[in-house]
C-alpha cells in the first residue's frame, strides 16, 4: 500500500475512488489493519472496500469496464 501511495502521488490519491479487494481472507484483513497503524495516509485507507462476491463488485464498478475471464464466473 505504501508503494501504491508513492506511485499515485497526492494528486491521484484524491481522485482515486476506491481500492476493491475481492475475496479478502481474515489474514489479509488483519494485515491491512496493521498497515493502517504503520502507514500514514488516512485518505487512502478510507477508500479500501472489501468485496466478498463478484456480484457485489459490480455495484461499485460497471461490468463493462472489467475484463473477467469466463472461468471466474463458473
Amino acid at each position: 500500500m505504501k508503494r501504491i501511495q508513492q506511485i499515485l502521488g497526492r494528486k491521484h490519491q484524491r481522485n482515486l475512488h476506491g481500492i476493491y479487494i475481492l475475496h479478502p481472507t481474515l489474514g489479509l484483513r488483519t494485515a491491512i489493519l496493521g498497515m493502517q497503524l504503520l502507514i500514514d495516509g488516512e485518505v487512502v485507507w478510507k477508500k479500501v472496500v472489501y468485496v466478498d462476491r463478484l456480484v457485489q463488485l459490480f455495484r461499485y464498478v460497471p461490468r463493462e469496464q472489467l475484463t473477467i475471464p469466463d472461468f471466474v464466473f463458473q
